[in-house]
Parts: structure tokens; sequence; C-alpha cells
């Protein structure tokens, strides 16, 4: 064995390694650095760089956030990567801002505008070709549409947009801001989707209106008529990175009504439903489950009943006998049921120890007299800080039960941003719903930032189950997943639609036709159609054979 301390070429050799990672070092780069294009950073709750959210890359330095790409009326952002010098000597840069802006370059500042069309300019000395530190803020203190650009020149040139080529970030301040890597939109190749052919229609669709959450309402079916709740409003075109949807006009709960199989549809809007006023919740005096146009709407700490197929509704009625308070139930309608006096509820409760900004977890609970009490069975999840809610279950066999439920785990670090995960998980009981263990993560719903989507899951004619939920990262639509062994391997992602606008999409509820087809209720919005509106897509589950491809866990 060679003594590298005695030995004078091992030790010239490590001398030379140390020179070389000083050199890397100060120019910021690491080892084989990789580069990325663009610069990297977080955007903030608050709009003076306070409450760190989720990592937030841009590509160039103008930059506009309108109602696709906004966080709100009120928040922040800063990005740091390197840009390369386009010549040198002096280098001119000129920007411009409706909001608050500030550029560092080589740790001087450059440029601050303070908004209102405000204009700036700095120059700084440049070696051509060499990486510079770059630090960019914004800071949107008041709503609306926000933008930035900034442009250089140099030698008596014209000012020009910087190169998208000339910014980029390495992969020690990729790692540092929790960077995941995003689709580009401009290159995408939709033709690596798997899909299936699909009929399209529309629920609900009325010019300036917001329709909405089928997950929050519900769906039920009696041969080929189907009915679906739904939230209804009044279109947002400028929401700022919100929901489309204006929080000053009049809302209600409504319902939409097919004949035909989910091909065409009415609009109800019946008495004494979901969240009309002066409506105050009483015990219920005892409920036929097994009633033949039986449907059941929960929400949240209540529930509504039908035994007319939804044409007129009573209620609302109290979950009597549960250990929570009125206030820590978050629950929506998924419900099974065992008899006339007998029903399994899948509700969802506030227990204030999970990481996100949602406290929910799912539980299962039990009457057997009619909806006049309710009996806590079992939490359906059991790693209590991450969420679960919106649970959608079906019987696969005796007292086995599989629910599919949405969940959310955001981990913070400090002064860096947040890794919020959003995702699908699948879970089973064996003793009709007292115990449950994970059968673990079905798919993922976005890439951290949009707060997820619920999952709708249905039990075809051929025994199989099957999953939809909406996808609101880059292409925004709406996915299947095919499971034939309840749950616990699904099939490679199948896409019924990829042609959402904005990211505010999904929440869908889905039924089978007597015929075996798939009937997908969904919210959505499309470059030609840019007011949420209730689609529907109608496929065929048998043109996804068995002989799929699995992802196992």
């Amino acid at each position: 064995m060679v003594d590298i301390n005695s030995c004078p070429k091992c030790k010239l050799r490590m001398m030379l390694i140390t020179v070389l990672k000083v050199l890397l070092l100060a120019t910021g780069i690491r080892g084989a650095e990789v580069w990325h294009t663009g610069l990297v950073g977080a955007w903030y709750h608050g709009d003076d760089l306070t409450r760190i959210g989720t990592c937030m890359r841009i590509m160039d330095l103008d930059q506009i956030w309108d109602a696709n790409r906004g966080r709100g009326n009120n928040w922040s952002a800063q990005w740091v990567g390197f840009i390369t010098a386009p010549a040198d000597g002096l280098v001119t840069f000129f920007g411009e801002s409706n909001k608050e802006f500030i550029l560092i370059i080589d740790g001087e500042k450059l440029l601050h505008v303070t908004g209102s069309k405000g204009q700036a300019q700095g120059s700084v000395s440049f070696v051509k070709g060499q990486k510079y530190p770059i630090h960019v803020k914004y800071l949107q203190h008041v709503g609306g549409t926000g933008h930035f650009e900034v442009m250089w020149s140099w030698a008596g040139r014209q000012r020009r947009a910087i190169s998208k080529n000339a910014l980029t970030f390495s992969r020690s301040q990729a790692e540092f801001w929790n960077y995941v890597e995003e689709p580009n939109a401009d290159d995408f190749d939709f033709s690596t989707l798997r899909s299936v052919p699909v009929e399209n229609y529309f629920a609900y669709r009325e010019p300036g209106r917001f329709g909405g959450w089928p997950a929050n309402n519900g769906a039920w079916i009696w041969g080929n008529e189907i009915l679906v709740g739904f939230h209804q409003g009044y279109h947002d075109p400028n929401p700022s990175g919100g929901h489309a949807i204006l929080s000053d006009r009049p809302q209600a709960n409504v319902l939409a009504r097919s004949l035909d199989g989910g091909k065409t549809w009415k609009v109800e809007d019946p008495d004494n439903f979901a969240e009309d006023d002066g409506l105050e919740k009483k015990d219920c005096p005892g409920v036929n489950f097994a009633h033949p146009e039986f449907a059941m709407r929960v929400d949240g700490n209540q529930f509504f009943v039908s035994t007319d197929k939804g044409w007129h509704w009573r209620g609302p009625y109290r979950f009597k006998g549960l250990p929570f308070d009125d206030d820590d139930l978050t629950s929506r309608t998924d419900y099974l049921v065992q008899g006339p006096l007998e029903c399994l509820v899948f509700l969802s409760a506030e227990t204030g120890l999970v990481q996100s900004n949602y406290q929910d977890r799912c539980f299962c609970a039990k009457t057997t007299d009619g909806g006049r009490t309710f009996k806590f069975l079992g939490w359906m999840t059991h790693d209590t800080e991450v969420r679960s809610v919106m649970p959608s279950t079906v019987y696969v066999g005796d007292m086995h039960l599989v629910s599919v439920m949405r969940r959310k785990h955001e981990q913070r670090f400090g002064d860096r941003p947040s890794i919020t995960r959003n995702w699908i998980e699948a879970a089973e009981s064996k003793d009709d719903g007292k115990t449950w263990k994970s059968l673990g993560k079905v798919a993922e719903t976005d890439l951290g930032e949009r707060n997820g989507n619920p999952p709708a899951l249905v039990k075809l004619p051929d025994e199989r189950l099957c999953v939809a939920y909406g996808y609101r990262a880059y292409p925004f639509g709406i996915r299947i997943k095919i499971s034939d062994d309840n749950g616990i391997n699904w099939c490679e992602e199948i896409v019924l639609r990829s042609d959402g606008a904005t990211w505010d999409l999904g929440y869908p509820r889905m039924v089978v036709r007597p015929d075996g087809r798939v009937v997908t209720i969904y919210y959505y919005t499309t470059k030609e159609v840019p007011a949420q509106h209730i689609g529907v897509t109608i496929w065929n589950p048998d043109q996804v054979g068995r002989e799929a491809e699995r992802e196992r866990k």
C-alpha cells in the first residue's frame, strides 16, 4: 500500500485536485456540474418574502402572472442562478414592472422598480462568457395581473431581450430549492400519453358562468338515468391564480340529470338541498337505505337524503353519535348501503396533526338504525402527519373494502421551499371498515403546487377497479388507472383528456352504465371553452385489456 504522505507524486496530485476544487467552488460549480436553463427559487405566501411555499422556476426575465399562472393577490418570489456575459466591458440592464422588482448581479443591486409601470436601468462590467451570480426578487403587494421584463445592451447596440441560454442554475442550487423538473409545454410530445377512445359531452356549460367540483357533491345512477351534483357560480376571467369563480356573486349547489346515459343533461335546483339558506341540522328520523330510488349527499357535518332519485331531498341531518365536534367534520359523499337500516359512510375530520394547510383524516363509520345514530369504526390511514380526505370506496368481496383517497404532505425546511406532495393512495379493509391497511400510492395528481385532486373509484363489470382523477400539472387533464388485483397494482396511466387550459379542473365522479360503458364526470376548462364547465367523458373499459402493463410499487 502506498503512503500518500510520503509519495511526492501523490502529494502533487492531491494539491492539484485541491486547487481545482477551490476554482470550481469559486465559480459556483460543483464537481461534474449539471446545469439547468433558467433561474430557480421559490414563491412565498407573503408579499415580503415570508412564509415560503414551494419551488418555482422561471425560464427568462420576461414574466407575466395572470389568471393561469398567479399565486393569489398578494405574494412574492425570488430566484437565483447565473447569467453568462454576452460581451467584454460594460453591459447595461433595463427593467420594467408594474409591481416591485429587484435585480442583483454579482452582489450589486442594479435595478429596483417599485411598481406602477416603473422603470430603471443599471450597468455592470463583464468578461465575455463568464458566469455571474444573479438574484431576482418579485413582490406583488396588490392583486391583479403582474409582470416584469429585463433587457440588456452593450457596445452601443440596441437593447434586446436576454437570451434564455444566458440564464442557468446549478445542480447544487436545484437541490437547495427542492427543484423538480416540469414538462416543457412548448415541445411536449403528446404521443407519449397512453389514451383510449372517448366521447366527450357537457353536463353544464353556460357562458360567463362557473361550474365546478362534482366530487364535493355526488353522482348516482339508476339504469341509464344519471344524476350529478356540482357548484354553480359566475366565472372570474382573472382569478390571479385562484379558482376562476367570483366570490362576490351568488353561488349554489345544483344538480344535472341525464336520461340517456350521459349524452344530454338538464340542470335542476331542488329545494332543501345542500347549503340552501336557512336550513338547520336536525336528528334523522330514520331512512330506508335500500329504497330503489335512494340517494344521499354528505356535506361536511351533515347529510341529505332522497327516495325519488333526487327530485326531492330531506335534511340536513346530523351525524349523531360520532366522537367529533361539528366543526371538525370535513366530509363529502361516499357511502355503501348494507341494508334497509344499515349503511357504511366514509367521512373525514380535522385532527390538528397533519403537516399541510389542511388537517383532514379519513375514517369509516356505520349506522344500523336508519341514520338516527352513527358509530365510529376506524381510521382509514395511520400516518397522521399526512392528509387523507375524500375517499371513494367499493366492495371487492365479503367484508373486503377497497378505498382510494386524496393525500397531501408538506415538509418544511426553514428558509428552503417546502416539498409538497399530492397523490392518490389505496387502502383496504377486510373486516368491514374497522381496520385498514395501505396498499400504496396509485397516482400523482400534480407536481406539488396545486393541492392535488380527489379520486373517483368504480368496480367494472369484469371485477376490475378503475380510478379517475384530475391532473393539475402540464398537460392538464383527466386520467384513469385500472387494477385487476383489487388495488394492489395499477396499470400504466391512461389519459382521457389532455386539453385542459388551466390547472383549475378535475374533482371527478364516475358511474358504470348497464351496458358496461363508464361515465366520468368532472369540471373542466379549455381554450375553446374558457369558463369552467361540467364535462362528461364516456368510454369503454373493454378497450383497456387485462394484459396492460402494470407499475409495481
